[in-house]
């Protein structure tokens, strides 16, 4: 259940941005702080959505260097084989 919250914010997230940037500068960072300045609602939502966010993109990272790990063994491996 946490991944699919994780999986959710993270689409979500992205949404909820292109619908705040219209007719904002294009730093990210002004987005956010704009959001979060308009309602406390608004910022609780922000930060439940960063937070699922920021798990996946870390998720990402880990499984892309366990994948990486995987290849440079495998031909390590191969190469020793041949």
């Amino acid at each position: 259940m946490f991944i699919v919250y994780c999986c959710i914010a993270c689409e979500v997230i992205y949404i909820f941005l292109f619908l705040l940037a219209k007719n904002q500068p294009e730093n990210l960072t002004d987005v956010l702080l704009n959001a979060a300045k308009q309602s406390l609602l608004l910022s609780t939502l922000l930060a439940l959505l960063l937070f699922g966010w920021a798990i996946k993109q870390t998720v990402n990272v880990i499984q892309m260097k366990t994948a990486a790990d995987a290849c440079v063994l495998y031909d390590i491996n191969k190469k020793q084989k041949a």
